[in-house]
C-alpha cells in the first residue's frame, strides 16, 4: 500500500467535505444536539441519550457518503480515478475513515455534554467507530443504485428497515 497516496486521499476527502459544506452541516447538527442535551439534561434517560448519540454519527456517515459520491460523480472525479494509481479500496477506506473520524468527534462531544466524563471512553469510541464504518459502507451500496441525492434520501428508510 502506498501510504503517501492514502494520506493524500484522506486530506483530499477532508477538503471536499469542507468545500461541499458537509462539515459545516455536521457541526450545526451536533451543536443542536449539544444545546438540547445541555437544556434537557435532567430529563434525558440513558436510553434516549444512547439512541441520539449513536443515531447522529451513524446517519452522518450514511448521508454524507451519498452526498460526497454524487458530488464527485457530477464533477467527473469517479471517471478520472480509473486512470490514477488509486485503488478502489483506497477510495472507499479514505471516505470511511474521514467520515468516521468526524462522527467520532461529534459523538464524543455529544456524550460529554450529556453525561460529562461518566462513561467508558474506550468502549464508546469502539462502538461509534464500528457503527460509523458499517453505515458508511451501507451508504456506498445504496448510492450505487441512484442518480440523485433526493432519490438516495428516499431509499434511506429501506436500508434502515433491513
Amino acid at each position: 500500500m502506498n501510504t503517501h497516496l492514502f494520506i493524500t486521499l484522506l486530506r483530499w476527502d477532508y477538503l471536499l467535505q469542507i468545500r461541499y459544506h458537509l462539515l459545516t452541516a455536521v457541526a450545526v447538527v451536533t451543536a443542536g444536539y449539544v444545546v438540547i442535551f445541555s437544556v434537557l439534561q435532567h430529563l434525558a434517560t440513558d436510553e434516549l441519550l444512547i439512541i441520539l448519540v449513536f443515531s447522529d454519527p451513524v446517519m452522518l456517515g450514511f448521508l454524507c457518503i451519498g452526498a460526497l459520491v454524487l458530488f464527485e460523480q457530477d464533477a467527473g472525479t469517479l471517471q478520472a480515478l480509473v486512470v490514477t494509481p488509486v485503488r478502489t479500496w483506497h477510495y472507499l477506506w479514505s471516505k470511511a475513515l474521514t467520515l468516521t473520524l468526524t462522527a467520532l468527534v461529534c459523538a464524543i462531544g455529544m456524550a460529554v455534554i450529556a453525561r460529562g466524563a461518566n462513561f467508558n471512553l474506550v468502549w464508546f469510541c469502539l462502538a461509534v467507530v464500528l457503527s460509523s464504518i458499517v453505515f458508511v459502507f451501507v451508504g456506498f451500496t445504496g448510492i450505487t443504485r441512484v442518480a440523485t441525492f433526493n432519490t438516495y434520501l428516499l431509499i434511506v428508510p429501506v436500508y434502515l428497515a433491513h
